[in-house]
């Protein structure tokens, strides 16, 4: 618990981005934290979720793979991290 640094409220997604609030945490040890926040030197986000519908798109060539795309999900949590999966997951203020 000591890890959690606050809460995500009001997540939504707004022309095809998924954008949410935060209140983070007053506690001394987050401090350093939200200094690095506001200072942009933390500014990368993961985001832990569920596949919940996923669609298989057949190879348009006959050797080519099969690909999956994921049409409905489900956010369980948002993780400040170094390097993100996504490049373009990033605090934005």
């Amino acid at each position: 618990l000591r890890d959690h640094l606050g809460i995500v409220e009001r997540p939504q997604i707004r022309n095809g981005r998924g954008t949410v609030e935060a209140t983070l945490s007053r506690r001394p040890e987050v401090a350093g934290v939200v200094q690095d926040l506001e200072d942009g030197i933390l500014r990368n986000v993961s985001v832990g979720y569920t596949r919940d519908r996923v669609e298989m798109i057949a190879p348009t060539e006959s050797n080519g793979l099969w690909r999956y795309r994921v049409t409905r999900w489900t956010p369980h949590e948002v993780s400040l991290v170094s390097i993100p999966a996504d490049m373009d997951a990033q605090v934005q203020r």
